[in-house]
């Protein structure tokens, strides 16, 4: 048998409502969180090759001359490269750090959700226990006074056969 919700006012809906709608901009605020932190990791990783090509090119060898203006400019760019490549590592350590967090609100509105939604379950498990109180009290009533109509018509049925 399904429970009759008809009655039952949910005093904290609007309050779950909210915490809900809370829960998605923060669950969307972390996915855009994560998808930054994908595209951090892609950038740093495309770097790091970038460098080591550049590394290997420079590398001085017996079949190529050494050009000494050349030298000087590819380190001056590995050093400036170095410096996109620690900036990069802190954006990404950075963006790890905004994600445990965010992570955590996530987790700590869930909680609140769950709460909320443990206390509009309690509340309509008691609805569901009053309407069973109410039936059987109807369903007493209704029987009482059926009991009593019984008699009443076995009464007027007894006293009218006796006369006859």
């Amino acid at each position: 048998m399904s429970l009759d919700t008809r009655g039952f006012v949910d005093v904290l809906g609007p309050i779950r409502q909210q915490a809900a709608w809370q829960l998605d901009r923060l669950q969307t605020e972390l996915a855009g969180s994560l998808r930054q932190l994908q595209q951090l990791q892609v950038d740093q990783q495309a770097h790091r090759q970038q460098v080591e090509a550049l590394s290997a090119w420079l590398r001085p060898s017996a079949t190529k001359p050494f050009n000494p203006t050349l030298a000087r400019q590819g380190l001056a760019y590995l050093a400036q490269a170095n410096r996109r490549g620690e900036q990069l590592q802190q954006e990404i350590a950075s963006a790890d750090a905004v994600i445990t967090q965010q992570q955590a609100g996530c987790r700590d509105q869930q909680l609140k959700l769950d709460a909320l939604e443990r206390h509009r379950e309690e509340g309509l498990h008691a609805h569901g226990l009053q309407q069973q109180t109410q039936a059987a009290f109807d369903a007493d009533a209704d029987w009482v006074t059926r009991a009593e109509w019984v008699k009443r018509s076995s009464q007027i049925d007894t006293a009218g056969r006796s006369r006859s």
